[in-house]
């Protein structure tokens, strides 16, 4: 084989092997930056691997490394199989359909001043529950006519600088407003009404993985969050940038720690962000659930002046009101 040849195969072929270190990254919970941030990519893993698969083909003594690069497409699409595989539940003809209810979130991102592109993504989202993260004052006041229909609101944030919101028109519940603490980033907290019980949301932004020290920070938010979701004696549902892929270890440790669903589950990937560089979207803003919650539809919109798309998940809770 000549030089020019085994060059050629080399550049085919290391990304590909990247891919696979990538993959196995994503596995470890725990590993410091920049390794944690390096399993976030699972989808784009896939592809690459996918398409040096096909390049691979037509090349015979290519062929060889067609089973180390099938498996790795097999394993990454496992991996991806909770979300995309429609959830096999039993439906009973006979039970009344539960109401379903609409929420709304939106890191709606600090320097947007477009408020009327999100003014109308309220109101055509038409969301019992409405919840922002990096909402700085001006945009807030901007939205006022949008947001009069709702009567209950909850802020959690630094006065005069961004802030985790909660906007509810269902009734507010005894003892309807609280705060997840932390030092840097607490979460709003709001109990709500539904058909008589009380439902627990929470609208949270954990610290982005650019730098290293953030890991220890974001280790703290989760565990945080985990814990105050495992004290609540109500159905909770978490809405919120999280700065986590669904396949990565440490957001599957939090959902084992917090008991919490994926909203995702059964309704596809639905990347969020970064809106400006598609081809790496992922899908780090999200809607988990206890288990006495119900999504029966998960979709994201798009909301101009964010770096992100909105997510609107529509829910119902499982058994009877009170």
């Amino acid at each position: 084989m000549s030089k020019e040849a085994v060059w050629r195969r080399r550049l085919l072929f290391a990304p590909a092997m990247l891919a696979w270190v990538g993959m196995a990254l994503a596995f470890v919970p725990g590993l410091p930056w920049p390794l944690s941030v390096a399993g976030h990519f699972w989808v784009q893993y896939g592809v690459l691997l996918a398409v040096t698969a096909v390049f691979a083909v037509p090349i015979p003594r290519w062929r060889r490394h067609l089973i180390w690069l099938l498996l790795g497409v097999v394993v990454n699409g496992v991996r991806l199989l909770p979300m995309v595989m429609p959830p096999v539940t039993a439906v009973s003809s006979a039970a009344a359909a539960p109401p379903v209810y609409r929420a709304l979130f939106l890191n709606i991102h600090y320097d947007n001043t477009n408020s009327e592109a999100i003014a109308r993504l309220i109101q055509q989202a038409d969301a019992d529950i409405v919840a922002f993260v990096e909402l700085m004052p001006e945009m807030e006041r901007a939205l006022g006519d949008a947001l009069s229909p709702y009567a209950y609101g909850q802020q959690v944030g630094i006065p005069g600088y961004h802030a985790r919101v909660i906007y509810s028109r269902l009734p507010v519940a005894a003892g309807g407003y609280g705060v997840v603490p932390d030092r840097e980033r607490p979460s709003a907290v709001m109990r709500v009404l539904v058909d008589g019980r009380p439902l627990t949301i929470i609208a949270a932004h954990l610290n982005s993985p650019i730098r290293a020290e953030n890991e220890a920070v974001r280790a703290r938010e989760r565990a945080g969050l985990a814990a105050f979701v495992q004290a609540q004696s109500t159905p909770v549902l978490l809405l919120g940038d999280l700065n986590d892929t669904p396949w990565h270890a440490d957001f599957l440790a939090f959902l084992r720690e917090s008991g919490l669903r994926n909203g995702r589950d059964g309704q596809g990937l639905h990347p969020t962000w970064p809106t400006t560089m598609p081809p790496l979207m992922l899908p780090i803003d999200h809607a988990l659930v206890t288990p006495d919650i119900t999504i029966r539809s998960f979709t994201t919109l798009p909301a101009p002046g964010s770096d992100h798309r909105a997510i609107l998940v529509e829910f119902s809770l499982n058994g009877e009101g009170v």
